[in-house]
């Protein structure tokens, strides 16, 4: 870092130098505004892995209207279709901590989150913390509200990395998940806590190398695959190694033509027509479809089985989830492992 503040000079007003700083074990990176002197000088650099430009990334979901939900029954019976009917352990993820990447959450207004619900960290600093746009309020509702969660009774921890519009900076995005890292390592929960990045955005080694090192110090993230008729690989983070990653699927398990695919692709879970909570009223609710909503299941049932399982790190968890889940039921997966979240209950 002081290598890169030892070329500012008095004349670099334009350039406004580093403007986020991301440190935790395994991982060392930073962000900002630099010339192209500078930043040759950088890459030329042993000790720098990778160098790329901030890349604009957007939440994972469409709004649609309403109809009744299905993707809790889904999850826990093997069979194609199994109506809403939600078969589940009622411990439901009690003294377990999601951690939600994303618009914020609707907190104080909204009574399915019970008191369970709080807000982290706001790494927009300029705007309020609450949730004006949805889309993290949406993703909060699936893990863990009373109603339309899977966990019902996990805590919520909102990180505010998007406002209004959908769209924000990867290296927004990465000052709020360093910050989960570090709030997860601190409190030392990698046994009881999982990281939702519901958002993606073109390929970054940068932020693959920040889940993979969170990935090595015990840390689940679970990230959604993207919803741009592609292979997740031209994507991060659902390109990283240390990711569980989601693709999304209808309630027939056919995979959403709009699902990114392929061998990156961890799990699929339900992503069409997801109802749950929303911003505007205590009891306000939207349909979603896309593969956030999917993810947003999968870190439901991860906090659900730590819950009832000894699950103390990344790898044990990802094991776990993938040796429960149901396997060679859907349909058109396009080369991606063939795995849908099952959450063990016998059905």
């Amino acid at each position: 870092m002081s290598f890169v503040e030892s070329f500012r000079t008095r004349k670099d007003k334009i350039f406004r130098g580093v403007l986020y700083k991301y440190s935790f074990p395994g991982f060392q990176a930073y962000a900002g505004h630099f010339d192209g002197r500078l930043i040759a000088s950088i890459k030329a650099r042993s000790d720098v892995q990778s160098v790329e430009k901030d890349k604009l990334w957007t939440t994972s979901a469409l709004v649609e209207q309403k109809s009744p939900n299905w993707g809790l029954g889904l999850i826990s019976h093997r069979d194609r279709y199994h109506g809403s009917t939600y078969v589940y352990d009622d411990s439901g993820g009690g003294g377990t901590w999601g951690y939600v990447v994303d618009s914020g959450i609707n907190i104080t207004n909204h009574l399915e989150f019970g008191g369970r619900a709080r807000h982290g960290y706001n790494a927009l600093k300029l705007v309020p913390p609450q949730d004006r746009n949805g889309h993290g309020t949406h993703i909060a509702g699936i893990m863990g509200s009373k109603t339309y969660g899977v966990a019902k009774k996990c805590k919520l921890v909102a990180i505010k990395v998007a406002d209004i519009s959908p769209s924000t900076s990867a290296a927004i995005v990465m000052d709020g998940y360093q910050w989960a890292v570090r709030d997860i390592v601190r409190n030392r929960r990698q046994a009881k806590a999982v990281i939702n990045v519901s958002m993606n955005g073109p390929y970054s080694a940068a932020f693959n190398n920040a889940v993979d090192a969170a990935f090595k110090v015990g840390i689940s993230s679970i990230t959604s695959a993207g919803n741009n008729w592609r292979r997740v690989d031209h994507y991060s983070p659902g390109s990283a190694k240390g990711s569980i990653t989601v693709a999304a699927t209808d309630q027939r398990r056919f995979r959403l033509f709009t699902s990114n695919y392929g061998p990156a692709v961890s799990i699929f879970a339900p992503g069409l027509n997801i109802l749950s909570t929303w911003i505007g009223g205590d009891n306000a609710t939207a349909r979603i479809s896309g593969t956030s909503m999917a993810a947003a299941h999968v870190s439901g049932l991860v906090l659900y089985f730590k819950k009832l399982q000894t699950l103390p790190d990344a790898l044990t968890t990802r094991q776990f989830l993938l040796q429960t889940a149901t396997r060679n039921m859907v349909s058109f997966a396009a080369g991606s492992p063939n795995y849908f979240t099952y959450n063990g209950n016998g059905k």
